[in-house]
């Protein structure tokens, strides 16, 4: 369901190209399926731990560490992350470690 303020951080981000950080699933889908939106870049909080370990701002060195740190997230704030969405973002930062 889109709720008024999640429509304007949308609108927001889509007239000043900025990035929206949502866990708004029909902002999520607002933006993958409506051609209008489609340039807007969206995040997910499980995208931003990612980022944090892929540009070496979040130092992790193994897998482990990288799972503990999203369960401290999932235990902080309630939100808890899909497991398709885990299992997803878990295998790009194994990738990473062992590219590294």
């Amino acid at each position: 369901m889109l709720e008024r303020p999640d429509v304007l951080c949308l609108v927001i981000a889509l007239k000043t190209h900025s990035c929206l950080l949502t866990e708004n699933t029909g902002i999520l889908r607002a933006v993958r399926f409506h051609p209008d939106l489609q340039d807007v870049k969206v995040l997910t909080a499980l995208d931003v731990l990612e980022n944090l370990v892929l540009e070496g701002v979040l130092r992790i060195s193994s897998i482990d560490e990288y799972i503990e740190e999203v369960r401290t997230y999932e235990a902080q704030t309630g939100h808890l992350f899909s497991r398709r969405r885990l299992d997803e973002s878990r295998e790009r930062v194994l990738s990473w470690l062992r590219g590294r």
